[in-house]
């Protein structure tokens, strides 16, 4: 009789926790995809994002027909429904102790302090070697829709988060789901590839004759205004890049002529891992003249190791000998003669140890194109640093 009784109890439980998979499902599927169902430090909203991040990924053109038909139309739907019924089927997600450790903290963290995005605060960085990624959901309160909700990836145009969550370098996540303040939920999802642990399904449980639940009206109350999902390489963030560094300020030396110069920038944009010097501008400093130069530069950030990239760069040093002239009262001004402008090239590693002050040491050469013999920049190579404040590496 007792045996029995636990028997109905169990039974009522496993109901009760999965009755919110559609019964389009098998139990085989769910079984192979539910590699959370027994983790003792999750949820069960942690162990059903999971779920459903795996049913996407091994399963994608069924994901299609059972979780995305009545989703409403949109071109961000319809770009997701091409990419899972052309995509091959990839790993399950197994548990990442640590990860989770991390992606708890900061659903934690920035829950109470109202906060979106990633730029942690009280909490270690997410990433622990190797390959990962972070995306964070704001505002649903089912595993089921939060992984929806990322997969759509509305208004985000770099899809980074569907990108994360179907990406087969990823072979472990850790999922945190916590209050917040401002949008009732929110969920951190930190993906890593190096292995984790799995926890399945006790033996003998069954999904069967379970039924699909729409969302309740408190899992719809908040938009996903954040959708800002960070992409590491070789422990980078790509699309931290794509940021403002608010202000650079920079020290030059010429060997050639013993000079030296002073940078400064305002508003260096980033795309992704492209960097855009729109306002930069030189002076060079000596006891004879003092000249300022207006020097666009693009730039490209190569990741290597942990807080560091190469910066290969280039662009141009113009002068129109002006300002110059304004410093110097006894200097006459000829526009056709003061204007020289020099091409440039460089490379520099660009280390991030400080957050948001990330400083990078270069090594540039100049060769003047235009006026080159009142050009102030000789032709040869020159060393510096730049220090960067506001960036979001």
């Amino acid at each position: 009789m007792q045996r029995l009784i636990l028997s109905v109890l169990l039974s009522a439980f496993c109901v009760s926790l999965y009755a919110g998979i559609d019964s389009r499902w098998t139990d085989e599927e769910i079984r192979s995809a539910n590699t959370a169902a027994t983790c003792p430090f999750l949820s069960q909203v942690e162990r059903d994002v999971i779920l459903y991040n795996n049913l996407a990924r091994m399963y994608p053109k069924k994901f299609v027909q059972v979780e995305l038909k009545d989703e409403p139309n949109n071109s961000y739907l319809r770009s997701l429904i091409a990419t899972m019924n052309n995509m091959v089927p990839v790993n399950a997600l197994t548990v990442n102790d640590r990860e989770t450790e991390l992606a708890k903290c900061w659903a934690k963290v920035s829950g109470q302090k109202g906060i979106t995005g990633h730029d942690r605060v009280d909490c270690e960085p997410f990433y622990i070697g190797g390959y990962g990624a972070e995306n964070c959901s704001y505002g649903r309160n089912t595993g089921r829709n939060i992984i929806v909700q990322l997969l759509i990836d509305k208004n985000t145009p770099s899809l980074g988060h569907r990108i994360n969550c179907l990406n087969s370098i990823y072979v472990s996540v850790g999922v945190g789901f916590d209050k917040h303040i401002t949008y009732g939920c929110c969920c951190v999802m930190d993906f890593t590839n190096q292995e984790g642990v799995a926890y399945p399904p006790a033996a003998g449980t069954s999904y069967s004759g379970t039924s699909y639940r729409k969302p309740s009206g408190s899992d719809k109350q908040k938009p996903n205004k954040q959708n800002d999902s960070n992409i590491y390489d070789r422990y980078f963030d790509y699309s931290g890049f794509s940021s403002i560094s608010y202000l650079t300020l920079g020290y030059t030396y010429s060997f050639m002529d013993n000079r030296h110069w002073l940078n400064a920038s305002l508003f260096d944009f980033r795309i992704t891992a492209v960097g855009l010097s729109l306002l930069s501008m030189e002076m060079s400093v000596s006891p004879w003249d003092t000249r300022v130069f207006y020097r666009p530069t693009a730039r490209i950030y190569v990741p290597v190791i942990d807080y560091l990239a190469i910066v290969p760069y280039g662009g141009v040093s113009m002068d129109t000998g002006a300002v110059g002239k304004l410093l110097n009262p006894n200097s006459t001004y000829n526009p056709q003669q003061d204007f020289t402008m020099a091409v440039i090239a460089g490379a520099g590693v660009n280390l991030s140890i400080l957050k948001r002050m990330p400083i990078e040491l270069k090594v540039e050469y100049r060769h003047p194109v235009i006026n080159p013999t009142a050009c102030l920049c000789p032709q040869g190579i020159y060393l510096g640093a730049q220090l960067y404040f506001g960036s979001t590496f």
